[in-house]
C-alpha cells in the first residue's frame, strides 16, 4: 500500500480580497499546519471570502473548508494570549 506524504504539502488559495474587489490567490509549498495558519491570517482570509481550496491537487470540500477554518481560530486564539 502507497503511503502519502504528509508534508510538505503544495497549497493553492482563491479568495475575495474586500479592499481591492478582487480576486486573488496564494500557492506555495507548506511544510507544516502553522504556515498555512499564517498565510490564512496574513491575507485575512476568511471562510465566507475563500472562493476555492486546493491540497496536492486535491479541491477541498465544503467539510474540509471548515475543519481548517476550526484550526485557523484555535491557531489564532492561542496565538493572542
Amino acid at each position: 500500500m502507497k503511503q502519502e506524504k504528509k508534508w510538505p504539502k503544495f497549497i493553492e488559495l482563491y479568495y475575495y480580497e474586500e479592499d481591492s474587489g478582487s480576486i486573488m490567490g496564494f500557492s506555495g509549498f507548506m511544510n507544516n499546519v502553522a504556515m498555512i495558519m499564517d498565510v490564512l491570517s496574513r491575507y485575512k482570509i476568511t471562510e465566507p471570502n475563500l472562493l476555492r481550496w486546493m491540497v496536492n491537487d486535491t479541491l477541498l470540500d465544503n467539510e474540509g473548508i471548515s475543519k481548517m477554518f476550526v484550526l485557523y481560530e484555535k491557531y489564532r486564539k492561542g496565538n493572542e494570549s
